[in-house]
């Protein structure tokens, strides 16, 4: 039935949410400054291409999505790149950060 959610999506979409809320909660570290925050996406889109779904001189093909206002466009991944993709960004989104609380 339509109604009924596959089970891949249900767990999908927080998983995509938490990714989201894990890089703006980063990207705000940097709010106020166009060249740290573009270096804060590249630096996210080559520990996915080159750490997760790839390796140096061999990367995956991700590409950071960014608005035309140059602000984080939707995050979206497959459920399995989702799940792996979540722990390993909180180091680079978070430097310093537990669960919000900055030190």
């Amino acid at each position: 039935h339509q109604a009924m959610t596959c089970l891949l999506h249900l767990e999908n979409r927080p998983s995509e949410a938490k990714i989201s809320r894990c890089i703006q909660r980063g990207l705000s570290l940097v709010e106020g400054s166009a060249e740290l925050t573009k270096r804060l996406m590249k630096a996210e889109e080559l520990l996915i291409n080159e750490r997760l779904f790839g390796r140096p001189g061999a990367p995956s093909n991700w590409v950071f999505p960014v608005n035309d206002d140059g602000t984080m466009g939707e995050i979206k991944f497959a459920n399995w790149r989702a799940r792996r993709i979540i722990d390993l960004l909180v180091d680079i989104c978070l430097p310093g950060d537990v669960n919000g609380k900055e030190e």
